[in-house]
């Protein structure tokens, strides 16, 4: 997209998705971001589940974690803090608080209600340049 961020993912040798760069500014850039696209196979979410759940060792910073469905090409998506450390939280993020944008621009329908997911993303992107580092375990519903 024009941006001169980097960023990488890697599998820690306990399992741990890892994931970790620099931030930059110059060239309309501002973020980094990875995401996994399961189009032909999405995941379905119980009919009783009402949050996403992450558990995550963090570096202090705000990330986004958003979900694409079969409704649309918008994302419905949470911003999220981390503690800085060597202990791992859990991070809930309700689906009814998780709202709907397109290329970070607001769409006028409901906040996401469960539905199938054929992408999942997480994102920094603080409005300045700097590095980030943080390992996800999992990410589940409840």
């Amino acid at each position: 997209m024009g941006g001169r961020s980097d960023s990488q993912l890697r599998m820690t040798e306990a399992g741990y998705a890892h994931f970790s760069g620099e931030v930059s500014l110059e060239n309309n850039g501002g973020f980094c971001s990875i995401h996994q696209t399961v189009e032909d196979d999405p995941y379905a979410i119980a009919a009783e589940a009402t949050a996403f759940v992450l558990k995550v060792r963090g570096d202090g910073k705000k990330y986004n974690f958003r979900v694409r469905t079969p409704r649309g090409k918008h994302l419905y998506g949470m911003d999220f803090r981390t503690k800085a450390g060597e202990s791992w939280e859990t991070i809930t993020l309700p689906f009814d608080q998780m709202k709907a944008e397109f290329h970070g621009e607001p769409v006028d329908v409901p906040n996401y209600a469960g539905e199938k997911v054929l992408e999942m993303q997480l994102l920094i992107g603080n409005g300045r340049a700097e590095s980030f580092e943080i390992q996800v375990a999992s990410i589940g519903v409840r």
